[in-house]
């Protein structure tokens, strides 16, 4: 399912790879964050903007010694 923004840009429903919540937007990328098998999340799972501030950056940030 997708909706039109008032810009004109298609936006798609996701599930958050992190926190499995349904979501509507682009998505975040959420390396380098790791799924429960200890394996990095495929390119098309995204992450909520939510995760992604609160999870994927700060370990972004930790990993570059941040």
């Amino acid at each position: 399912m997708s909706y039109k923004l008032s810009v004109g840009e298609d936006v798609k429903y996701f599930t958050c790879c992190i926190c499995d919540e349904k979501c509507y937007g682009w998505g975040n990328n959420a390396y380098p964050i790791r799924d429960s098998h200890g394996e990095y999340f495929e390119d098309h799972d995204q992450c909520c903007d939510e995760c992604n501030a609160q999870v994927v950056v700060p370990e972004r940030l930790k990993e570059i010694g941040l």
